[in-house]
């Protein structure tokens, strides 16, 4: 009796428990409709996602995470918009399918914030939008990818960011020229107040994380600051502290090209790679004395191996609070995690990645993690020659581009265990032929081989008058075609394709149950493999088969880079991680191919390995970037870009030019004939696009990027007028 009266009184403190913080968690929740809410959107936020959490339990964990508390603000700040679409995209009676500039300012010849990456945006309030006259306005930061100077900015903020804003849109908040000689060619992130920027510079041989603390009205476009390097306070602003990447561990060049910083919020440190295949971590970065953390052999991490023509560089890196790990991509194909305190040094002495690799060529960008389903995802144009349908578990496609979804692992150590599936998001494949024109005779053989560098070897098929072992064919007597359909069955099988009839499981006689057919006289065979790998033939056989011109080893055009998709509303608001994954990947028509939008299913955190088809969005083979989605209230919708050959016919209806910035509805699933909700001419395309927040204010609700090569810049006031990169603020109108 003692016994239950215990049970139901600890039962009790439980519900007890759980019933207060819900409370607390509602009242968080009423109290922060009621203050001020400031907003950080950078690139991060487009890598570290939430879907809804299952449980107020996981939900009231999540609040203790900086990133969960934004994301809220976010989505909270969309749904305010229900209804109110005519005011954040009210710029009529501009052309309904064209995506309107509001502004563009020059940043210089050759300025760009660079393929794959996203310049920062600072709102003040998520409710409304802050002008210029504000005491603390809403501003927008660019790195320019140029060489600073007594007239080249570095780094670049704008504020007055809004139509609805007096006194001229855009103006130039602050312009620094860091002083360094060098580049800022990855994403700035900003502090969680909005009063600090830290970036990567690169000089020479040499990278350099700053910490820039900014003086608004400080430098102009034409002649920038150069703040004051060494204590940086709020009472010496403009000023900065800049911190050397180290060279311990053998990390003799560290210059940092692929790399954006990742803040952590909670412990004032960041993470970032190098060119060198190194991670390095920094402490006390907006709240401290910024340090970077040295140990021989921990710290910086070595982590890539190296890659032939490239040094093995990092991409830029995500960490994931609840395991404390960082998981970062290379150029080398893998997915690697690092404990975050210890460092990259396992305790077998070597990096932890995921078996097998997974690209090749490698990754071009970093992971996406969910931390609500505890998913991690990753886009390639081109799975690695270890990913083979023979060779489980390393099961799966090589050659072609994919997603790839992996569980977070509980610790470094396991990832290179961790399960992984593949969803193709391509339908190129390549085909060689044979021709029997004579019924083969007991002991001749055809082999057929994917021909992928490392990958299984060819198979050789024998025909047989009686079925005895592995890849065996039956001759049927007289019939050409029934023995053709009996080796087609076996090569089909074996392929893991089936893109002609009949195919049977792998087993260990492929093709037996091959039904006949019409006698004939000529029959083609035909192998087929998905992806870059080739088919190649061989044949002893007397005469009998013959090989097409068209066997060997055949490679589909790739896009030259593979950045990541994005989720759909519907996922992001789901209570088990179900919805829709938006990609850009390839489609081949006959000898051509394009780039396409493609989706796949989520369903409770598990990625459907069937794609769909979407549009086809170019005329040849280009390259995309980043897909960003955003739900304004009333529709949900992706934007995306591409560097060349845009579809300029309906219903993509791109201008002609080397690039071109769209947008899809996604409230519905697209098909091949959903056409765009606006597009414009970008010159080379763009980098990331980021999207602000869903403000009632004029022009509050908008997209920032900047093309990827010089284009005419209108500016504003005289000022950022010209031919060159531009920094873009742009509105979409006729959206309803």
């Amino acid at each position: 009796m003692k016994s239950n009266h215990s049970r139901r009184f600890r039962v009790t403190r439980i519900f007890l428990g759980a019933a207060i913080v819900f409370a607390l968690m509602l009242a968080r929740n009423a109290k922060a409709g009621d203050e001020h809410q400031s907003l950080v959107t950078d690139w991060s936020h487009r890598h570290l996602i939430y879907s809804e959490p299952r449980s107020q339990m996981k939900r009231s964990q999540l609040w203790a995470e900086t990133r969960y508390v934004q994301h809220v603000r976010r989505k909270n700040a969309e749904k305010r918009g229900i209804g109110r679409d005519e005011w954040r995209w009210h710029h009529a009676p501009e052309h309904p399918n064209q995506l309107q500039g509001d502004w563009s300012m020059d940043l210089g010849a050759g300025a760009t914030v660079g393929a794959g990456n996203y310049p920062a945006k600072f709102s003040f309030n998520t409710t409304s939008a802050n002008c210029a006259v504000a005491p603390q306005p809403d501003f927008v930061v660019y790195n320019t990818g140029l060489t600073g100077s007594s007239t080249q900015a570095t780094i670049v903020a704008f504020d007055n960011l809004y139509t609805s804003c007096a006194g001229g849109t855009p103006q130039t908040y602050w312009a620094y020229n860091t002083g360094l000689g060098g580049k800022v060619v990855t994403s700035p992130v900003l502090s969680f107040d909005g009063s600090q920027v830290a970036f990567v510079e690169t000089t020479g041989s040499t990278a350099t994380l700053v910490i820039l603390r900014w003086k608004a009205g400080t430098g102009t476009l034409a002649a920038p600051v150069t703040p004051t390097t060494g204590a940086c306070t709020a009472l010496t602003a403009p000023c900065q502290t800049t911190i050397t990447f180290s060279t311990v561990n053998g990390d003799t060049t560290p210059t940092d090209a692929f790399s954006s910083p990742f803040y952590v919020y909670g412990a004032d440190a960041l993470f970032v790679g190098d060119d060198m295949g190194f991670l390095h971590k920094f402490t006390g970065v907006f709240l401290g004395t910024p340090t970077e953390t040295v140990s021989a052999g921990f710290w910086p991490a070595s982590l890539t191996i190296g890659v032939a023509g490239d040094s093995g560089h990092l991409n830029s890196p995500v960490y994931v609070d609840g395991v404390n790990e960082v998981l970062v991509t290379g150029n080398d194909g893998l997915l690697f995690a690092v404990d975050a305190t210890v460092g990259g040094v396992s305790s077998g002495g070597g990096a932890n990645a995921l078996d097998p690799k997974l690209a090749s060529p490698g990754f071009e960008d970093g992971p996406i993690v969910d931390v609500t389903t505890g998913k991690v995802y990753l886009f390639t144009r081109a799975s690695s020659e270890f990913i083979t349908p023979s060779d489980p578990p390393f099961h799966g496609t090589p050659g072609i581009p994919s997603i790839f979804e992996v569980d977070i692992p509980a610790n470094p150590f396991a990832i290179h265990s961790e399960p992984y599936i593949q969803a193709i998001i391509s339908d190129n494949f390549n085909a060689g032929t044979a021709t029997i024109s004579t019924v083969p005779v007991a002991n001749d053989t055809i082999t057929v081989g994917p021909t992928w560098s490392g990958g299984p070897a060819p198979t050789t098929y024998k025909f047989v008058t009686t079925l005895a072992s592995a890849n065996d064919v039956l001759i049927v007597a007289g019939s050409t075609a029934n023995t053709a359909q009996n080796l087609q069955a076996a090569i089909n099988a074996n392929s893991g394709q089936c893109f002609a009839s009949p195919c049977f499981g792998t087993g260990t006689i492929a093709n037996t149950g091959a039904t006949a057919g019409a006698a004939g006289s000529v029959v083609t065979v035909t192998a087929t493999t998905v992806g870059g790998s080739g088919v190649a033939f061989a044949t002893t056989s007397g005469g009998r088969i013959t090989l097409s011109s068209s066997t060997g080893t055949l490679a589909p055009p790739f896009p030259s880079a593979m950045y990541n998709g994005a989720f759909d509303d519907l996922y992001n608001g789901s209570a088990n991680g179900t919805g829709f994954l938006y990609a850009c990947g390839t489609h081949t028509v006959g000898a051509n191919t394009f780039n396409a939008i493609w989706y796949t299913a989520i369903d409770a955190g598990v990625i459907d390995t069937a794609t769909v088809l979407g549009p086809t969005i170019t005329t040849a083979i280009s390259s995309c970037s980043p897909i960003t989605e955003f739900n304004n209230g009333a529709n949900d919708r992706i934007f995306l870009s591409v560097t060349g050959n845009p579809v300029t016919a309906a219903p993509i209806n791109c201008t002609a030019g080397t690039g071109c910035i769209m947008s899809f509805r996604v409230d519905s699933l697209l098909t091949g004939a959903s056409g765009t909700s606006a597009t414009a001419p970008e010159a080379g395309g763009t980098s990331g696009i980021v999207v602000d927040n869903s403000s009632a204010a004029g022009g509050a609700s908008q997209v920032y990027f900047t093309p990827l090569a010089d284009q005419p810049c209108a500016g504003s006031g005289g000022v950022g007028t010209g031919t060159g990169g531009c920094a873009i603020q742009a509105s979409q109108s006729g959206l309803n």
